[in-house]
């Protein structure tokens, strides 16, 4: 009777522990994102105190069941936030890390795990891409190579195979798929640059980063649409993922930030010259790196401006930057900028793999992921960033969203244990204006080569007979006016003829003496910053929810955009979570004499800080996202020369411990299923 007794008085203090121990549970929020009805854990650790399902009794978590993707159901609290019965998703924290999410190496993964069958691994990668009918769902693409071209590619990629002795051989971007921006050469493929005076131009030679990329085995699957010769901040007929009918992409490298931005690839080569992919990465959810001046060969680019004319990345993947990093860095005789990296060769071997590894950012980077520090909760211990204080911010323009954004990251870089010092750049808008003033006299003078009769314009225009009277009678007319005037869209004309009226006012200066001065200025300036810190913290741009311009000619702008001064910051912002199209707003008060309105140009206030200079710069996005617009959030970075691999380490670091290819990926979901 007394055992009896002692097995009822345990059944219920075992049922009390049941119903009442897990609404005492305690849930951190930070373990719990919230999507759509549900509530995701997206990092809710092995060991933690649930409530299974169908077993409805108290157990920790056991490893096997947490390496699965499998739900359950919770009862507790979220903060001070009751939950009971919502059902969480327990995921695998490494199913999104940056290993686990990088194509180069799962392609490689599957090469080496293959047994020499490298034909199933190409279609697998390769032909199910070009195949997809979702490949071109955003307009990305102004060419897409045809299946015969495709196979051509693969074909020499097969001759590459039975070259190298084993699988581990093979070059580092053996069968990866990429995209180009349709201003780098490619032979005999088009290259329209976005411009209809160049819409039958093809290329008689491969420009240097295709050679390389060939060499080491990659696959072009496509060129992307662009601003018409890269002068531009909206690739217009490209729908942004993220929200397809009014943001816009960024320019000018819109069309491969929206294909890398909505997955269906991953990395794209592109051009950068005053922000050209890193303003389309911050807009498109990717990470847009701009390397050091020289550091990528330029030759067979169409160019825009010689001085800050970059060959730039745009990836989902802080790997697969640091791969293509090291595949098309390096000397190249066709360009004197280009800089040689390579240091002198030691004669013992040993030594020489040793320096090899030492040169390999990709080596160092996977380096950097299994050291103690970044496993730590201060990954970014020791690292030292300047940041702007929140008086300068608002002279730049910069909005509620954008500002309360910078905040965060900075609180995010603390946490991470990083150090923040207030460094301020003054003059960013002089700047960007002589930016623009000195590009429009270069690209005046680079574009005076297409003049209608080189580059294919001439044969098109004789089949058609479209100018033929005029091209007998009247040959060099034809060629200055009505050819330039009809083909060259409206962006371009306006910079050529600002180039024109600006060289023959200067013209007794010479304008590029006064933009070394500037530029050794600034400089100057930004060595004396770095020698204190390591990174300089910036926005990506500085308004948020920038809109299509397609959607801006078709819409009333001043039902949506009404200004409101935050008296408190500065800045001004609506109460429409700033989805405005950034037009002429003043965002100073009115006394200042520093008064100065925003325009389209000043997008780039920014981005032009490492362009001028020549430094090193990436965007890294966030992970969330704008409440109306639903337009991806990011932050920039900028550091001394030849620092990729800095750049590269925090934005591994950033991603990885903020989980922002979870929250990307989820966002994605949510857009396509209609469900945000």
């Amino acid at each position: 009777m007394y055992q009896l007794n002692k097995k009822i008085v345990y059944f219920l203090i075992f049922e009390i522990i049941i119903y009442v121990f897990p609404i005492l549970t305690k849930i951190n929020k930070t373990d719990v994102i919230k999507v759509n009805s549900g509530l995701y854990g997206e990092a809710i650790e092995a060991g933690k105190w649930l409530t299974y399902k169908l077993e409805r009794r108290l157990k920790k978590i056991p490893e096997q069941i947490h390496n699965k993707r499998t739900r359950y159901v919770v009862r507790g609290y979220i903060g001070n936030e009751q939950i009971n019965r919502y059902t969480f998703c327990l995921l695998n924290k490494n199913q999104y890390s940056e290993r686990n999410t990088s194509e180069i190496c799962q392609i490689r993964k599957d090469i080496l795990l293959s047994n020499s069958n490298i034909k199933g691994v190409i279609e697998k990668h390769i032909i199910k891409k070009v195949l997809d009918k979702n490949l071109n769902r955003y307009n990305s693409f102004s060419y897409i190579y045809t299946l015969p071209e495709i196979y051509e590619q693969i074909r020499k990629l097969y001759k590459i195979y039975k070259k190298c002795k084993s699988l581990s051989e093979l070059p580092k971007l053996f069968g990866v798929p990429i995209i180009l921006k349709d201003n780098i050469i490619t032979k005999n493929v088009l290259t329209k640059g976005g411009s209809k005076i160049l819409s039958n131009y093809m290329g008689s030679y491969d420009s240097t980063v295709v050679k390389k990329l060939k060499k080491n085995g990659a696959i072009i699957i496509g060129k992307t649409h662009l601003d018409e010769f890269a002068m531009g901040s909206c690739t217009s007929q490209v729908k942004n993922p993220f929200n397809e009918k009014f943001l816009s992409c960024g320019g000018s490298s819109g069309g491969s930030a929206s294909c890398i931005g909505s997955k269906i690839m991953n990395c794209s080569l592109n051009t950068d010259t005053g922000g050209s992919s890193r303003i389309p990465a911050a807009l498109c959810g990717c990470i847009g790196l701009k390397p050091t001046y020289g550091l990528i060969s330029r030759y067979g680019i169409i160019p825009y401006n010689d001085e800050t004319d970059v060959i730039g990345l745009i990836v989902n993947n802080v790997y697969d930057c640091s791969i293509l990093l090291d595949v098309l860095t390096g000397k190249d005789k066709n360009d004197l900028t280009s800089l040689d990296t390579k240091k002198k060769k030691k004669k013992k071997k040993s030594a020489d793999t040793e320096k090899k590894k030492n040169n390999n950012i990709h080596f160092l980077l996977k380096k950097y992921e299994r050291s103690e520090q970044f496993k730590s909760k201060y990954p970014l211990k020791n690292f030292k960033f300047s940041y702007l204080s929140d008086k300068l911010l608002k002279t730049y323009f910069v909005d509620r969203v954008v500002y309360k954004n910078y905040e965060k990251v900075k609180t995010h870089i603390k946490q991470m244990g990083g150090q923040l010092v207030n460094i301020d750049i003054n003059n960013l808008i002089f700047y960007c204006y002589f930016y623009y003033v000195h590009s429009m006299t270069v690209v005046n003078s680079n574009l005076s080569r297409i003049n209608g009769i080189n580059y294919g314009m001439y044969t098109t225009m004789h089949e058609d007979d479209k100018y033929d009277g005029n091209i007998q009678s009247d040959m060099n007319k034809c060629i200055t006016s009505q050819i330039r005037t009809d083909l060259f869209g409206e962006q371009v004309l306006t910079r050529l003829i600002g180039g024109s009226i600006i060289s023959s006012h200067f013209y007794k200066i010479n304008l590029h003496d006064i933009f070394l001065i500037i530029k050794k200025k600034l400089d100057t300036q930004l060595q004396h910053i770095f020698s204190k810190v390591d990174y300089i913290m910036l926005p990506s741009i500085p308004k948020s929810n920038n809109l299509n311009e397609l959607f801006e000619k078709n819409s009333n702008f001043e039902k949506i955009n009404t200004p409101i001064f935050n008296t408190k910051l500065g800045i001004n912002y609506n109460k429409t979570d700033d989805h405005a199209y950034n037009n002429n707003y003043t965002h100073i008060k009115k006394n200042n004499p520093n008064k100065k309105k925003y325009n389209k140009y000043m997008k780039e206030v920014f981005t032009i800080l490492a362009s001028i200079t020549g430094y090193p710069s990436i965007v890294i996005p966030t992970g969330e996202f704008t409440k109306k617009m639903n337009e991806p959030k990011s932050f920039q970075l900028v550091t001394s020369k030849l620092n990729e691999l800095g750049l590269l380490k925090v934005a591994l670091a950033y991603k990885q411990k903020k989980s922002v290819n979870f929250k990307i990926s989820q966002a994605l979901k949510c857009v396509k299923t209609g469900t945000r």
